[in-house]
């Protein structure tokens, strides 16, 4: 389904192309998906996209690939910010190129749970501007390895094109 709503947003838009970089990343609060084993890792061949973006291009600001942040405009602070937020998390999906780099959730800091998935506190946001994406939450769990795409090439490559990247 993912793979379907992806084809359908690029047949429809225009990427834009600079070599061999092409498209723009954006965030996507997802519309379905399934967790792995009840746990929080998301089956991401299972993922349903929501039709709009939640940070759109324009959105971000800027990337720090070493601490892997996102710096956003005010119109994404305050979208994610107005989020009803659930202590078990909102799922969402960085994409780049309407391809799917990762999946995550906005997970708060005030929540009890522990998460074993790429996270990000949406109150980091609404105070700071800044979105930290860190694997785990409160960390990620020993011997319990997680896929890390939060710098994937198809994401810095892009970023990079368009000086987005934080030095």
């Amino acid at each position: 389904m993912l793979v379907a709503k992806l084809c359908i947003l690029h047949s429809c838009l225009k990427p834009r192309c600079e070599g061999e970089v092409c498209g723009e990343v954006e965030f996507y609060l997802l519309k379905s998906y399934d967790r792995v084993n009840g746990f929080c890792q998301i089956d991401e061949s299972k993922i349903v996209l929501q039709s709009k973006p939640i940070v759109a291009y324009k959105d971000i600001i800027g990337y720090d690939a070493k601490t892997c942040t996102f710096e956003l405009s005010d119109r994404a602070c305050k979208a994610i910010c107005d989020l009803p937020m659930s202590v078990s998390g909102v799922a969402f999906a960085v994409v780049a190129n309407d391809e799917l780099v990762y999946s995550a959730y906005f997970w708060p800091g005030y929540s009890s749970m522990s998460c074993n998935w790429t996270v990000a506190d949406p109150m980091r946001v609404c105070w700071s501007k800044r979105l930290p994406i860190q694997l785990g939450y409160p960390g990620a769990i020993s011997g319990q390895p997680l896929p890390d795409r939060r710098n994937d090439a198809r994401l810095v490559n892009i970023l990079n094109r368009d000086q987005k990247l934080l030095p």
